[in-house]
């Protein structure tokens, strides 16, 4: 602040050290620390089929930011609604409705509250390292994201649309203010994704890193890893089962209705009987004139299928000196990151 001359250039330096303080740079940011929560959908993960033969997905079927024709990319930055049913697989994921329905409610609730959306779509994650403070952590980051509004247009089915009105795309500014502040890379504000391609971008914050530590590569990773996403997306909807099936074991922990009554004679062990232990009657029962077969499922094969139905992960790859701008994770998410 010393060095700064004349009122106008000091009264700038001041607002600007006053709006620096105000960035969170802990892990509780999660404009910093990103983890998938479900205030956030991850759209390249839902538009993967749940299919036996991976190698029959298709690269350009997912929403990934890659520039191909009549991709999503392109449809986005067109200004035109689009819908999402043509590339979301709901028919695979139950999950993936009610969170999109959680997010219109939340961009609701901003609007009347606030006067403004937050929702955005982020298009470039960017998995680098602070070399200073924490040489080993791995942190995942927005880089570059569109504001974008989401909707649910009535009709015979309804449809989820996603419209995007510019195509001015807004740099992080948590991780532009931390990298300015490390490394000394300067990122815009705002960038234009029609006449600025995201190669371009790579290749402008790869040189500025080259500058001050050149054994840091930065990878461009723009080919979605179709094997690693397929078992996210089998995760994902895993995890929501388990969890709606709790849901529904603690409703049926409830007991049933029962009297003992003369003239309401429905004892409480018939009543369990019925209700956890009789078999349903087949649809075409009486047509086939037979009777269904009483299947016992034991609390051991429950136990057992269910630890087999889990898959693991397998670890990121790369190193502290191998950083990655990441377009196959196309993100919607509401950053409430202007109500301070």
């Amino acid at each position: 602040m010393a060095e700064a001359q004349g009122p106008g250039s000091r009264r700038t330096v001041v607002l600007e050290h006053l709006r620096n303080r105000l960035f969170d740079l802990s892990r509780r940011n999660r404009l910093l620390h990103f983890r998938p929560t479900q205030a956030n959908i991850n759209l390249t993960v839902a538009s993967v089929p749940l299919v036996m033969r991976i190698e029959s997905i298709r690269p350009e079927s997912l929403c990934t930011w890659q520039a191909t024709f009549g991709g999503f990319s392109e449809q986005v930055l067109s200004g035109k609604q689009v819908g999402l049913q043509q590339w979301l697989r709901f028919e695979d994921q139950a999950w993936l409705q009610t969170s999109l329905e959680r997010i219109i409610q939340e961009t609701r609730r901003d609007r009347a509250e606030f006067g403004f959306s937050n929702l955005r779509l982020v298009v470039a994650f960017m998995r680098w390292h602070n070399l200073k403070d924490t040489p080993d952590e791995r942190i995942v980051t927005p880089l570059l994201w569109l504001p974008v509004a989401l909707s649910r247009k009535k009709g015979v089915r309804d449809q989820f649309v996603l419209q995007c009105d510019e195509t001015e795309a807004e740099f992080n500014p948590v991780l532009r203010h931390l990298l300015r502040q490390l490394y000394d890379i300067q990122l815009p504000e705002t960038v234009d994704l029609q006449s600025t391609s995201l190669e371009q971008i790579h290749a402008d914050i790869a040189r500025q890193i080259k500058l001050t530590e050149p054994g840091v590569e930065l990878r461009l990773q723009s080919k979605p890893k179709i094997e690693l996403i397929h078992q996210k997306a089998v995760q994902h909807l895993h995890h929501f089962q388990r969890r709606r099936a709790g849901q529904r074991s603690a409703m049926a922990s409830v007991k049933p209705d029962f009297s003992y009554d003369r003239d309401d004679y429905r004892p409480l062990g018939l009543q369990l009987f019925r209700q956890k232990v009789l078999p349903s009657e087949l649809p075409l029962r009486n047509a086939v004139d037979s009777q269904p077969a009483v299947r016992t499922q034991h609390p051991q094969m429950v136990a057992g299928s269910t630890e087999n139905s889990t898959f693991s992960m397998p670890a990121d790859e790369g190193h502290r000196y191998a950083w990655d701008i990441d377009l196959t994770q196309v993100t919607l998410a509401n950053f409430n990151y202007r109500k301070m």
